[in-house]
């Protein structure tokens, strides 16, 4: 798991999955972030843009008819970036 200042230990569970992720990590500070998850191929799944406020957040995402394999999820705020995976089952 990658840390920058921005974006402190995302969380990234159940992993492996089956139905759904939940995504939770603290943010020091309020930023505009945006979430990318991308299959193997480079395949874009979900892309969100949130403002986040400074503090714990945790966001769902449903996985249920994804295809079965490694997923990689990029936090970027603008200024750094942080990549994380989860194993679809």
């Amino acid at each position: 798991m990658m840390r920058s200042r921005s974006i402190n230990a995302l969380r990234v569970y159940p992993n492996p999955a089956k139905n759904s992720i939940s995504l939770e990590g603290y943010f020091p500070t309020a930023a505009r972030t945006k979430i990318i998850i991308s299959d193997m191929n480079g395949n874009q799944k979900l892309q969100k843009d949130i403002l986040v406020t400074s503090g714990v957040i945790k966001l769902p995402v449903e996985v249920s008819t994804w295809s079965k394999g490694i997923y990689f999820i990029t936090v970027t705020d603008g200024k750094t970036n942080s990549r994380y995976s989860f194993i679809k089952e």
